[in-house]
């Protein structure tokens, strides 16, 4: 992201729409790294499972609702990129020993936090609404008629907040999933495993992984730093980058 039926019985018909590639999420919170990645999804038909009987769970409302947090994830980051090039071209002025008010300091500070509050929010919202479609995504894989050794899918949820495993696991369920919801397979399929899966997701994946690993070093160095005014321009560039990053996966 069960056995055949028996002789003579119909086969499941599979779903007539793909489950297209995820486009990312990630971008950082402040302070800490970014929730996974999130991505859209459209629908996979309701068919039942010769071995359950039970239909594939609809996929397009989350799909959509998935698609349009990430499209407020996108607006987010537009202006937290604004806020933050307006921070660091202030505090660029004061390394630079130019003549900077207390009130343009403070404004430029409050509007940073805000907008970090505006993404914490809209980064956990689109993170829930992402891992529940997931979650029923990989669920409907057998029930749709696909076989395989498939994991739990309370697993493949919990791999994504184990540290180091969240940087393979996820993915490869995500692989999982873009192959084995093919609509072009036939039913009971056991060659889906050796398709491929769209470049699209791999440069998802990468660019959340980037992200997640420019977030942490940014973390800590503000952390361990004594906030000299070369440091802070350091800091405030290094958010303008993942401002930047963060777009990339949204938009994918």
């Amino acid at each position: 992201m069960g056995g055949a039926p028996a002789e003579g019985s119909p086969a499941p018909e599979r779903s007539p729409e793909r489950s297209p590639a995820p486009a990312g999420l990630a971008a950082p919170e402040r302070p800490g790294p970014p929730g996974p990645p999130p991505a859209p999804a459209g629908d996979q038909a309701a068919h039942a499972s010769p071995a359950s009987g039970e239909p594939a769970r609809p996929l397009r409302q989350l799909g959509n609702a998935v698609t349009g947090l990430l499209c407020l994830v996108i607006v987010v980051d537009l202006l937290a990129l604004w806020a933050d090039t307006v921070q660091l071209g202030l505090l660029t002025d004061v390394r630079d020993g130019q003549r900077v008010s207390l009130e343009e300091l403070t404004s430029s500070d409050d509007r940073v936090m805000t907008v970090g509050l505006l993404q914490t929010g809209s980064y956990i919202a689109c993170a829930i609404a992402f891992l529940i479609w997931y979650a029923r995504a990989y669920g409907n894989l057998e029930r749709l008629g696909a076989r395989g050794e498939f994991r739990s899918r309370p697993w493949a949820i919990v791999s994504w907040f184990i540290p180091f495993v969240n940087y393979v696991v996820p993915k490869r369920v995500m692989n999982v999933i873009w192959r084995a919801s093919d609509p072009d397979l036939p039913a009971l399929a056991t060659y889906w495993e050796s398709r491929r899966v769209s470049p699209l997701l791999h440069w998802w994946w990468a660019m959340w992984i980037v992200t997640t690993l420019v977030t942490n070093v940014l973390l800590r160095d503000s952390l361990d730093s004594g906030q000299t005014p070369d440091e802070l321009v350091s800091i405030a560039t290094g958010y303008v980058v993942i401002d930047v990053i963060d777009i990339v996966p949204a938009i994918l």
